[in-house]
C-alpha cells in the first residue's frame, strides 16, 4: 500500500508519495487549506455506523481524506459518499444502516484572545 501525504504552503497543495523512503509530488493544486503537513497515510477507515466531522484534506478518484481532529484522519470511499466534495470544506458524514449523509457544517470557529 502506498503512503500518501499532503503538503500546504503559499496556497498550493502538493499530494506527495513515498517512493524508496523518498517523497515525490504526485500532482499540484491551489488550496485554501491552513498550511501544514497532512499525514493522510495515517487515515482511519470510516466506520459503518459513524459520524465524522472536519474539513476534506484530499479528494481522490478512490479516496477522501477528512481531517476529524488534529493530526487525526478518516479516509472514506469517494463514490460512496454520493456527492462530489472539494477540499477544504467542513463537512460532517453519516454512516447509518447503509447509508451515506454529507452535510456542510455552518459553524465557524472565532478568533480570539482568552486570559
Amino acid at each position: 500500500m502506498s503512503k500518501f501525504r499532503v503538503l500546504v504552503m503559499n496556497g498550493q497543495k502538493l499530494l506527495e508519495k513515498e517512493v524508496q523512503n523518498k517523497w515525490q509530488v504526485e500532482k499540484v493544486d491551489k488550496s485554501s487549506l491552513k498550511a501544514g503537513i497532512y499525514n493522510i497515510y495515517n487515515a482511519k477507515e470510516a466506520d459503518s455506523n459513524s459520524e465524522y466531522s472536519g474539513v476534506i484534506i484530499h479528494s481522490g478518484n478512490e479516496t477522501t481524506y477528512q481531517e476529524v481532529g488534529k493530526n487525526k484522519f478518516v479516509s472514506h470511499k469517494t463514490e460512496s459518499l454520493g456527492v462530489s466534495v472539494k477540499d477544504g470544506t467542513n463537512l460532517t458524514i453519516s454512516y447509518s444502516e447503509g447509508k451515506v449523509s454529507v452535510s456542510q457544517n455552518t459553524q465557524t470557529q472565532k478568533k480570539g484572545l482568552k486570559r
